[in-house]
């Protein structure tokens, strides 16, 4: 056996000259639980490996039942990818077992200096699996799989080792519940959740994908700076293809990877057995072979975590002072190439870093200008380290003088604000964003303050002010070159603008040039290729389509969207992929799903904090209840949308609509709340003729005026529509039109109602 753990721990004092028979020669490693030693039996004359508990580890009955048991599946396991255990027992104090020793370096040293190339990386995993597969045939699941715990051996290729997590699968479910066992980074959802009866065979298949993501990436797929956030990842976010990291890794390899690593059980590799015979099929082939990676200058390498059951914690990341430029600048490229998880990883990588060394500081304040950028995308606006960041740049930025980095820290900050929806506070970046350009006379600085504050007025439904702001974005914007991410900010202004100009004519009534700015915002967003832009003008496409009723081309704007969320982990717009989805499925068919998954998408905009989006979703949720008789529920979620609209400086686009569905709610809850109603629709009709928002205008008076008919008020009814008509332009085409023109009708005829 050779262990690699240099963490220290409890240790004999001395160190023992013989165990039983076996001769002490030197230690080779040390890890919190047990010091392995190389050893010589000189009854067979050959060298040996001895595995001793620290004294204390097994003074009680359990820690003796926990070494005794791991010497007895070692011995179990006869495997010419395991380790082989020879003897085991007891030399006063001491538990030992023997094993052979094993000449080689562990997995870990190897990854350290290079990434393999992919035949060899898929010759190691499948080595490991075969291991797995003999273990999982015996009953036996390893519970700690990891780059350390492999050794490549000079003679044997890759051996697997430390089976001292290990238990009999059938022992499952007396593991103790709600006890996470293993390697954090390495461990699977279940184990984080502490799931016992859920730990298996498949368990050790993921950790197993970990290392083979590892090995193709040359980082490890979630990595942070507290368990709490790596035990999140690992149970909610969607590791970043390895493909998208190295753009060689082959397609086979990516998949197998993937699926070994699927958050649930059933989605992984039944056996390993069966993971082993893809890897072979792949090297049959002959693809990805020998293909030399040896170029590491912007690899991270991250220390593996302690044991937890062991009575360790995660372990901060390590990373040498002198690489925190390369990490830097890898996650500045992470940012250009849409790699957004790594980009996290490597900036949270590199601030962990700085922390601890005052000859980093100078490069502190563009870490924190970059991890932001990074979290916004992959984790949301209610991340608190945005904030702390951002206070944390600028801070800097003053001390430094550095009034760019400041400017974009403020960007940042904008971009944060029109997440959780506070246009006011967006708006007073905007104007300090706007003086800066002025004064500097700096394009791009100019355009990013337009953007901000022409989508903070859209988004408090002054759509005229607004669209004047964004006319002066579209004048100045010049496109960037495919692939280099956007100018300044989170978002392209040039995509952003036109997708925020197309949902501004539609509500101000001019739908052909709705049309039109949206077919330009989706040309420019396929030519620049940026993908939070490319999310960005999906859902404005997704909304607008289902506004039209052109369900079609929703479901086609939906599919899009959440293809691009899910493909890089865009926190914010993945539950907007929900919300969109419910919509479109509820419209064509399937009412209760729909409602489902609305409900799912507004969960998912709470925890991320994308209060503007939120308010969408409630709307959203309100008219699907209204659909479907959910009347209470309905009230609820307009009622908990109107207090967002209410409080200072927050969107308030589509406050008109919420009175609206609000008073059809009623009206479908009991006629008696008729009044109370048309109070609501009245006060829709004001909001919506303010905002100059032409078609909720026109949509609160196909409202209205039934019930001002009813009540023998023709003349008004016939006025408000006629008021409403007059902004359309003659040709324009909506459902909302032919509705109101056939009702004009109705009332000229006195038909009866």
């Amino acid at each position: 056996m050779s262990v690699e753990h240099p963490s220290g721990g409890a240790q004999p004092s001395t160190r023992p000259r013989r165990f039983g028979r076996y001769v002490v020669r030197r230690a080779i490693g040390r890890g919190g639980f047990a010091t392995v030693y190389e050893g010589f039996d000189g009854e067979l004359d050959r060298p040996v490996a001895i595995k001793v508990a620290h004294i204390g580890r097994t003074d009680s009955s359990q820690g003796r039942a926990a070494f005794v048991k791991e010497a007895r599946q070692l011995a179990r396991l006869q495997h010419p990818r395991i380790v082989t255990v020879f003897d085991a027992g007891v030399e006063g104090e001491h538990r030992y077992i023997v094993s052979a020793l094993l000449s080689g370096t562990s997995l870990l040293s190897h990854l350290k200096k290079r990434r393999p190339d992919f035949r060899e990386t898929a010759q190691t995993v499948a080595a490991i699996a075969d291991a797995l597969a003999h273990a999982h045939a015996q009953g036996v699941v390893h519970r700690d799989v990891k780059p350390s715990n492999v050794i490549l051996t000079d003679d044997r290729g890759p051996v697997l080792i430390d089976f001292g997590l290990a238990f009999r699968q059938h022992d499952a479910g007396m593991l103790t519940p709600g006890r996470a066992a293993g390697t954090p980074s390495y461990m699977s959802p279940e184990q984080i959740s502490g799931k016992g009866h859920a730990i298996g065979a498949r368990s050790d298949i993921y950790s197993l994908g970990v290392v083979l993501y590892r090995m193709l990436c040359g980082t490890l797929p979630f990595v942070a700076t507290d368990k709490e956030k790596l035990y999140r990842q690992i149970l909610e976010v969607q590791p970043e293809p390895p493909s998208h990291i190295d753009a060689e890794v082959p397609d086979v390899l990516e998949h197998i990877c993937l699926r070994a690593m699927a958050k649930h059980r059933a989605e992984r590799y039944e056996t390993a057995r069966d993971l082993a015979d893809e890897l072979g099929q792949f090297l049959q082939t002959g693809a990805g072979a020998e293909t030399e990676r040896s170029d590491m200058s912007h690899a991270v390498f991250i220390d593996e975590s302690s044991i937890l059951e062991r009575g360790g914690s995660i372990a901060s990341v390590s990373i040498d002072p002198l690489d925190v430029r390369a990490c830097l600048q890898d996650g500045r490229e992470a940012l250009d190439n849409a790699h957004y998880l790594r980009a996290r990883t490597r900036f949270e990588t590199a601030l962990e870093a700085v922390s601890t060394s005052d000859t980093l500081a100078a490069a502190e304040l563009e870490i924190h200008v970059g991890l932001v950028h990074a979290l916004l995308l992959v984790e949301g606006p209610a991340n608190p380290m945005i904030e702390r960041s951002i206070s944390r740049a600028i801070l800097l930025a003053g001390w430094e003088g550095d009034d760019e980095s400041r400017l974009a820290a403020l960007g940042l900050s904008a971009a944060a604000a029109l997440s959780r929806g506070e246009c006011d506070g967006a708006l007073d970046i905007a104007r300090e964003l706007l003086a800066a350009a002025r004064e500097q006379e700096t394009g791009p600085l100019f355009v990013e303050a337009h953007r901000v504050a022409g989508l903070a007025l859209s988004m408090l439904g002054d759509r005229a002010a607004g669209g004047t702001h964004l006319d002066m974005v579209i004048e100045r914007y010049e496109p960037l070159e495919p692939g280099t991410g956007a100018a300044t900010g989170v978002y392209d202004a040039g995509v952003v603008s036109l997708a925020c100009l197309s949902s501004n004519f539609w509500a101000l009534g001019q739908l052909h040039l709705s049309e039109q700015r949206l077919s330009e915002a989706l040309a420019l967003a396929g030519r620049i290729e940026h993908p939070p832009s490319d999310a960005f003008v999906h859902a404005a496409a997704a909304r607008i389509r289902a506004e039209s009723r052109d369900w079609a081309g929703a479901r086609d704007a939906v599919e899009q969207l959440s293809r691009v969320a899910s493909g890089h982990a865009l926190a914010e717009w993945l539950p907007w992929s929900a919300v969109l989805d419910g919509l479109v499925t509820a419209a064509t068919g399937d009412l209760d799903e729909g409602v489902v998954r609305v409900q799912d998408g507004l969960n998912g905009m709470r925890n991320v904090g994308a209060d503007g989006g939120r308010t969408y979703s409630l709307l959203t949720l309100g008219r699907l209840c209204l659909a479907g008789s959910q009347i209470q529920r309905g009230l609820e979620a307009v009622d908990e949308a109107l207090a967002l609209c209410s409080e200072r400086g927050h969107a308030q686009e589509h406050e008109s609509e919420l009175y609206r569905i609000r008073a059809a709610l009623l009206l479908a809850q009991s006629a008696d709340l008729e009044p109370e109603a048309e109070d609501l629709l009245v006060r829709a009709h004001e909001v919506a003729r303010y905002q100059t928002a032409r078609i909720h205008e026109l949509r609160v008076v196909l409202d209205l005026a039934p019930l001002w008919v009813r009540a023998g008020r023709n003349d008004e009814a016939r006025d408000a529509i006629d008021a409403s008509l007059q902004w359309f332009d003659e040709g324009e085409s909506a459902q909302e039109l032919a509705l109101a023109q056939a009702l004009r009708a109705r009332i000229d005829e006195n038909a009866d109602w």
